[in-house]
């Protein structure tokens, strides 16, 4: 995709970032708690691409991929996202293909 597309494309989701954040906060206090937590979750894998991380894979699976891998940035990582989503969840979320022996 060429930078003016990108350019173009970046001013579209700027102009529509305020009106999405004022249907997920509508739908966390009266609609679908599904619909909320499905944004909230595009925002969160939006973040881990922001980063450098795959584009479907959020934070906390990302991080969980490298604590099994014995990354320390994501061993000092951990603890924190555990902190507010409770613990294990970055475990919980391991996206790593399992091995077959």
């Amino acid at each position: 995709m060429s930078r003016l597309k990108l350019l173009a494309l970046w001013i579209l989701c700027t102009a529509a970032m305020p009106a999405l954040s004022l249907v997920m906060l509508i739908h966390v206090l009266f609609g679908s708690t599904q619909r909320a937590r499905n944004m909230a979750i595009a925002v969160d894998e939006c973040g881990n691409s922001a980063s450098g991380g795959p584009p479907t894979q959020t934070i906390s699976s990302r991080v969980g991929d490298a604590v099994v891998e014995n990354q320390s940035w994501a061993v000092r990582v951990a603890p924190i996202i555990d902190f507010f989503f409770g613990k294990g969840h970055c475990a919980a979320n391991v996206d790593l293909p399992t091995k077959v022996s």
